[in-house]
């Protein structure tokens, strides 16, 4: 059964009525993705929460709808595995020189909510990497994993294996097949912040968070650092609208 749960986390319903265009991929770089139609209809209450940000969860797997297509009749939407909301959250740290790929692994993943299983082949091998950190969770995992030559998988229940291969038993097989000559909306969130950081001249700093981190929560742009700024009004006005903060 595939459920959705509104954005503000108060419903959960069911969805039914889904076309067989359902389809679902997971890749031995990370990538999950979910795609499927489903059309309104009385008993399908799940239906009026299918909107972007939204999460919509099957056999434990738990996905984030990124884009949604929407006419009289139908939703057609594409979810990434809500691991992917980690590319928002920024390690403003350095952890540099070398370490062993479970230290790599704690600097970034710790407090996340992700728990994470390493093959003890691989558990404690060591590499380096220069000036490690002051990165997005998601961006910061791949250098590791790049780092390390590995593999890794996300599995149900918020849980990650890291391998050295992951068999091709673990991965998902991907389908498409849209229809949606009659959208009359469509809007994307993939490009969706609600906070960034700023820093100027002679040390100065400041941030802005967006009205809507109180519907989407804190997703976190780059910071922006431009020495021309000499006051925080000023740099203020200008990361708040270098923020992409609308849908």
């Amino acid at each position: 059964m595939l459920y959705v749960e509104s954005i503000d986390g108060l419903n959960v319903e069911p969805i039914i009525n889904i076309s067989d265009d359902f389809s679902i991929q997971q890749s031995i770089d990370g990538s999950f993705i979910i795609n499927f139609t489903t059309f309104k209809s009385e008993n399908n209450i799940g239906y009026e929460y299918l909107k972007n940000e939204c999460d919509v969860v099957i056999d434990e797997y738990v996905f984030t709808i990124k884009n949604c297509s929407e006419d009289k009749y139908s939703k057609t939407v594409t979810g990434l595995s809500k691991f992917f909301n980690n590319s928002k959250k920024r390690i403003n740290g350095i952890f540099s020189g070398s370490h062993s790929l479970i230290n790599h692994l704690n600097f970034i993943l710790s407090g996340s909510g992700w728990v994470y299983e390493v093959d003890q082949d691989i558990y404690n091998q060591v590499n380096y990497i220069d000036n490690f950190g002051d990165g997005n969770i998601i961006e910061l995992l791949q250098k590791v994993i790049d780092a390390h030559d590995v593999e890794y998988v996300i599995l149900k229940g918020n849980n990650l294996r890291v391998s050295k291969r992951i068999g091709n038993d673990e991965d998902f097989q991907l389908r498409y097949k849209y229809n949606v000559n009659d959208v009359v909306s469509n809007v994307d969130t993939s490009s969706l912040y609600t906070f960034i950081r700023g820093t100027g001249a002679d040390g100065l700093t400041t941030s802005y968070t967006s009205p809507n981190a109180a519907t989407f929560g804190i997703l976190e742009d780059s910071p922006i650092s431009d020495e021309r700024f000499t006051s925080t009004s000023s740099l203020n006005d200008y990361i708040k609208n270098k923020l992409n903060d609308t849908p």
